[in-house]
């Protein structure tokens, strides 16, 4: 791992003797990899005898249908509860473990976090101005996902999980890895060895995944109507000709010009920003759409020039250079939002091209 697992081991050690129970969360709307390695970590208390829960307060309709089915599979074997029955168990010497995200703002118990003895992060998304505090955090952004990080812990604690748990770690490497086609190293692969060791079906995987289809279909939509993307560049109509923001640096910005208030799931969103970055014109893109009726989800990602991290932290959100979002509650018209994520965009580039700019966007 790009860290020592064994400081990892160490908070887990020192968490779950010093408290009378632990809870689990992911960000909102979990994805594969967010659930299972709560699972993973899940299963790893149950191992040391100690009482612990999955706090899932999604509804049904907002999850992905795979981890839906692996929620409805799992919710007595893992204790997975909602927000009202985590509040009737908790005391004070309750702890916290944070997986798959250290932003406060994408976790359930965000108006709870200082009723916890202790919070333990465990994450491989970079550190923003709203990553929880706490003094045990375990954040390696080189590894491919978080899967793969409780995949070492569950190996490094010798613990034998069940070839269930394999699986679904295998599903959460596979998501953040794109079908093993970026962010791999060689300690994904290492981890890949050990959930198959452990009974891990690539089949069964594969049966998660198969939703994708709908998913495929939606993302077409969104990419090939050549109306729903703008690029932002150098020359664009958002910007006066003397402007030098983006000279040279390209961001595309999509979202559903015919239907601006069509509801998505955050996966649609992420999987349209992944494929978007694909193209060869693309530094950074960005993929806007409604969640609910009430909240837009905006998701970044990048080549690496620009830093898509700040640009979300700028509109509330965060993440790293390469993958980000942001979750914008009541924010009115989507267009408007739009505009200001314009504003926000040289955040997100080197500092010597940030200082370039001359003045904001002007209205159109």
């Amino acid at each position: 791992m790009g860290k020592s697992i064994k400081s990892l081991k160490d908070m887990f050690v020192d968490i779950s003797t010093t408290s009378s129970k632990i809870f689990i969360v992911g960000h909102d709307e979990p994805d594969y990899d967010a659930i299972a390695s709560a699972i993973g970590l899940s299963e790893l208390c149950q191992k040391f005898g100690i009482e612990s829960y999955i706090i899932v307060n999604d509804n049904d309709i907002e999850l992905e249908p795979g981890v839906k089915q692996i929620i409805d599979k799992e919710k007595e074997r893992c204790n997975i509860i909602d927000i009202d029955k985590f509040e009737e168990l908790k005391d004070s010497a309750s702890s916290l473990i944070v997986t798959d995200t250290n932003n406060q703002a994408l976790v359930s118990v965000r108006d709870y976090l200082d009723d916890f003895k202790d919070i333990l992060i465990i994450d491989h998304h970079g550190e923003s101005a709203r990553t929880i505090e706490t003094e045990k955090k375990y954040i390696d952004d080189n590894a491919s996902s978080a899967s793969e990080i409780v995949t070492y812990l569950l190996s490094c604690l010798k613990v034998k999980h069940s070839e269930d748990t394999a699986n679904y770690l295998l599903s959460g490497i596979r998501l953040d890895t794109k079908r093993f086609k970026k962010n791999t190293s060689a300690n994904t692969y290492d981890a890949v060895k050990k959930l198959l060791n452990r009974g891990a079906d690539v089949d069964n995987v594969e049966e998660l995944f198969a939703s994708e289809i709908d998913v495929d279909k939606e993302i077409s939509l969104l990419i090939h109507d050549d109306h729903n993307t703008r690029m932002v560049e150098y020359g664009d109509p958002y910007f006066d000709e003397d402007d030098i923001l983006l000279k040279g640096y390209n961001i595309s910005i999509t979202l559903n010009r015919n239907d601006p208030t069509k509801k998505y799931k955050k996966v649609v969103l992420a999987q349209t920003a992944d494929r978007m970055i694909s193209f060869r014109t693309v530094d950074a893109a960005i993929v806007i759409g409604y969640i609910n009726p009430d909240a837009i989800y905006m998701s970044a990602r990048s080549k690496g020039k620009i830093d898509v991290g700040k640009i979300m932290d700028h509109m509330g959100g965060g993440g790293s250079i390469r993958s980000a979002g942001c979750k914008i509650e009541d924010p009115g018209n989507i267009f408007e939002m739009e505009k200001e994520l314009m504003q926000q965009a040289h955040h997100g580039l080197p500092k010597e091209e940030a200082k370039k700019l001359i003045k904001k966007p002007r209205e159109v």
